[in-house]
């Protein structure tokens, strides 16, 4: 997915990225501030910097299985992610990735 394809867009409530896709690219969907929810692709390998920045309404995600980056701010600003489950694949990570103080549970998978 290219930079900023989706970026504010109010619409979108509900997403799910299609198998194939191997990068969100950077602030993909930054300000869909009515994005509640997102399925993401086993073929996923990178999530951008501030893919999904002040997604106001997400709650939680689930990372898949094979993905080995996460950009600078990915979650940034996602007062009301509660849950996320980071993968073991997982190489790098940027910095505030995940917004300030709002994430109760953050579950790192072991790796084998």
């Amino acid at each position: 997915m290219r930079d900023r394809d989706f970026e504010n867009n109010v619409f979108v409530k509900r997403l799910k990225i299609e198998e194939g896709v191997e990068n969100i690219g950077y602030r993909s969907f930054s300000g869909c501030i009515n994005l509640e929810e997102v399925q993401f692709p086993k073929s996923l390998k990178r999530i951008g910097g501030g893919a999904f920045k002040d997604c106001l309404n997400l709650t939680s995600a689930t990372l898949p299985p094979n993905l080995v980056s996460i950009g600078r701010g990915a979650f940034e600003g996602c007062t009301n992610l509660k849950g996320i489950v980071v993968p073991s694949s997982v190489e790098t990570q940027g910095p505030s990735v995940f917004p300030d103080d709002a994430v109760k549970s953050c579950s790192m998978s072991e790796r084998p």
